[in-house]
């Protein structure tokens, strides 16, 4: 992975993000919640709030680089104070880059910026049936709550839980 460079996005980022949602939502479509039908219409404000948050949330969005090329994106959200979990989501990597660590690398940058916020656990819902990107997943230190749900209401894909511990909970105890 040389020449990939991941960043944050910013507002004036909001057409990548939209141009790398609908090429995700098109080549994997049992892969996440939403559809390209769903999201093929959203406005300006609607991509822009990829950036800003949705709902309120506090929220990050990271897109992978390849010279001029945008090759990946994913997002990192956190409802504050509901609790200690921040989410990864709508994590998708252009085909021509899979397995060269562009998954990964996004991951790490969702995963530090969750700590920042005070999250001690990264949560993710993934196609079960995807055993790519569950390996790069346990790779990438989660594991499997045992949770199961459709992907989206009225499908027959599911998905399982997985979970990332970032920090111990708790005060921390001294082992001197």
């Amino acid at each position: 992975m040389t020449s990939i460079e991941v960043k944050t996005a910013r507002g004036e980022d909001w057409r990548a993000i939209r141009d790398l949602r609908l090429r995700a939502l098109i080549d994997a479509p049992d892969a996440f919640g939403s559809t390209y039908e769903d999201e093929r219409e959203s406005d300006e404000t609607a991509w822009r709030s990829w950036v800003t948050g949705w709902n309120g949330a506090e929220q990050v969005t990271v897109l992978a680089l390849d010279g001029d090329a945008w090759v990946g994106l994913a997002v990192g959200v956190r409802w504050k104070p509901v609790d200690d979990v921040a989410h990864l989501f709508a994590m998708w990597v252009d085909a021509v880059y899979r397995g060269r660590g562009v998954g990964g690398a996004m991951v790490e940058a969702i995963a530090e910026w969750a700590l920042r916020t005070g999250a001690e656990t990264l949560e993710l819902r993934v196609t079960q049936a995807n055993a790519p990107v569950v390996a790069l997943y346990r790779g990438s230190s989660f594991v499997d709550t045992g949770e199961r749900s459709p992907l989206r209401d009225g499908s027959s894909v599911m998905t399982m839980t997985m979970r990332r511990q970032l920090r111990q909970r708790g005060p921390a105890v001294d082992r001197g």
